[in-house]
C-alpha cells in the first residue's frame, strides 16, 4: 500500500515516533478547539454550530499543514538554505511580512502581529509572520555558520544572522508590540548560536552563556517585591507590572488583572484525575476568553482531567527527546543547529504557555504548539518538523550506506 500511497508519508528513514507525537497533538488540538469554541456562542442553541465551524477550520488547517509538511520534508534543506541568495531573498520576504500588519494598521489585543486573508470554507485566515521568522532564523544560522568557513573571523560569520536577529526582534517587540513572541524568537536565536563548533566562536559562546545566567538572575529578581518596586520606578505601564505581580497571588485581584488566571486554576481543580467529560467544561463559558488559544490546556485539564494533561506532557516530552537525541547523533552541523533549534522552539512554547496559565511565571500570550487554535503556529511547527525529518532520514540513510 505504501508503494502506491507513498506521497502521503514522510520520507523513508524518518522518525516514526516523532511523526506520531506531532499528529496526535495536532488532532487533539482540533478536537479540543471545537469543544472550547462552544463557549464563544452568543446563545445556547448556537453552541453546536459554533463548534462545528471551528472543527471544520481546524481540520482544514491540519490537512493543509500536513500537506505542507510532506512537501517540505522532500526539499533539499541544505542545498536550498546554504545558498546566500536564497537566504537573502527569504530574509527580505520575512521582513516584509513582519512589517505588513503595521502597514495595514491591523491591531488585535493591542498587537500588530496578524495578516487577515479571506478564504472560502473558513471565511478568514489570519497569518502571524513572526511564527515563520522563528523557523527561518534557524535556517539562517545553519546556512551561514554551520560546519563551514572555519578560517573566517566571527564578524564575517555572524554579520548576516545577527543582523536578521536584531532587526526581526525589534520589529516583533516594538513595531508589532508582541513581547511574548519576541522573547521566544530571541531565545531560539540564542540557542542556535550555542551549537556551532567553530573554534573562532568559542569566546562569543562563552559570553552568551554568561549573559544567560545574568538574564535568569534578573528575571528571578524582578519577581521579588524589591524587583517589582524597581520595575515600577522605571515608569512601565501598570498592565505590564500586573503581568509580573499577579502570578504571585492571582486571587488578590480575581475580578480584574487576575481574572483569567483564577479561572484557569479553577479549571485545573475541577478536572480532577479523569475530568468532567469532553465538551463539559464550565470555564469556557465566558470565564476564559482565550480558551481557544492561550488557555486551551486549562480546558483539557477540566474536560480530560490530569490524565489528559499528562498525555499532552508526554507527547511534548517525546517530541523534544527525539529531536535532542538526533541533534547529538547527526554528523552534519547544519542539521544539529536545526534539530536543536526546533527542540528549543517546542520547549519554549511549552514552558511559557504551561507556566503562564498555571501562575508559575508571568503570562506571555504564547500558544501551546499544535494544540492551541491557530493556523500559523501549527503550520510553522509542522514545517520545522518536516525539515528535521529530512535531516534525520538523510543521516540514517548515510550511516546505513557507509556501514
Amino acid at each position: 500500500m505504501k508503494k502506491f500511497f507513498g506521497f502521503l508519508f514522510l520520507p523513508k528513514k524518518s522518525d516514526r515516533w516523532l511523526t506520531i507525537a506531532v499528529l496526535a497533538l495536532a488532532l487533539l488540538g482540533v478536537v479540543m478547539s471545537a469543544s472550547a469554541a462552544m463557549g464563544d456562542a452568543t446563545i445556547a442553541s448556537d453552541t453546536l454550530s459554533r463548534s462545528l465551524i471551528v472543527a471544520r477550520r481546524g481540520a482544514i488547517f491540519f490537512a493543509f499543514s500536513y500537506v505542507v509538511m510532506l512537501i517540505c520534508s522532500r526539499l533539499p534543506v541544505f542545498t536550498l538554505f546554504t545558498n546566500q541568495f536564497s537566504l537573502l531573498l527569504g530574509a527580505l520576504v520575512i521582513l516584509g511580512l513582519l512589517l505588513l500588519p503595521r502597514i495595514l494598521g491591523i491591531s488585535r489585543g493591542g498587537s500588530y502581529a496578524w495578516i487577515p486573508i479571506p478564504l472560502p470554507l473558513v471565511s478568514e485566515v489570519t497569518i502571524q509572520p513572526a511564527e515563520f521568522a522563528k523557523i527561518f532564523i534557524m535556517l539562517v544560522v545553519a546556512g551561514s555558520v554551520g560546519g563551514n568557513q572555519a578560517n573566517l573571523k566571527p564578524f564575517k560569520l555572524l554579520r548576516f544572522p545577527i543582523l536578521c536577529m536584531v532587526i526581526y526582534f525589534f520589529i516583533i517587540a516594538l513595531v508589532q508590540k508582541d513581547f511574548g513572541t519576541a522573547l521566544v524568537f530571541a531565545s531560539i536565536s540564542y540557542a542556535t548560536l550555542l551549537i556551532p563548533a567553530n573554534p573562532r566562536l568559542k569566546r562569543l559562546q562563552f559570553w552568551l552563556k554568561i549573559a544567560f545566567f545574568l538574564v535568569a538572575a534578573l528575571l528571578v529578581f524582578i519577581c521579588t517585591p524589591q524587583g517589582v518596586a524597581f520595575v515600577q520606578s522605571l515608569g512601565i505601564t501598570s498592565y505590564q507590572i500586573d503581568r509580573i505581580i499577579i502570578p504571585q497571588n492571582p486571587f488578590a485581584d480575581r475580578h480584574a488583572a487576575g481574572y483569567q488566571l483564577v479561572y484557569s486554576l479553577i479549571a485545573f481543580s475541577n478536572g480532577g484525575w479523569l475530568g468532567t467529560g469532553l465538551g463539559r467544561s464550565l470555564q469556557k463559558f465566558g470565564y476564559l476568553p482565550e480558551s481557544l488559544t492561550d488557555f486551551i490546556l486549562a480546558i483539557i485539564a477540566e474536560e480530560l482531567g490530569l490524565l489528559g494533561v499528562l498525555a499532552v506532557f508526554i507527547l511534548f516530552g517525546l517530541i523534544i527527546f527525539r529531536l535532542l537525541k538526533y541533534a547529538f547523533q547527526v554528523k552534519n552541523e547544519k542539521g544539529k543547529i536545526i534539530l536543536f533549534g526546533t527542540a528549543a522552539y517546542f520547549f519554549l512554547h511549552f514552558l511559557l504557555n504551561v507556566g503562564g496559565i498555571t501562575a508559575l511565571i508571568p503570562l506571555t500570550g504564547v500558544p501551546l504548539l499544535l494544540v492551541s487554535y491557530g493556523g500559523s503556529s501549527t503550520l510553522a511547527a509542522m514545517v520545522a518538523i518536516a525539515f528535521c525529518q529530512r535531516i534525520i532520514a538523510d543521516d540514517r540513510k548515510g550511516k546505513e550506506d557507509s556501514s
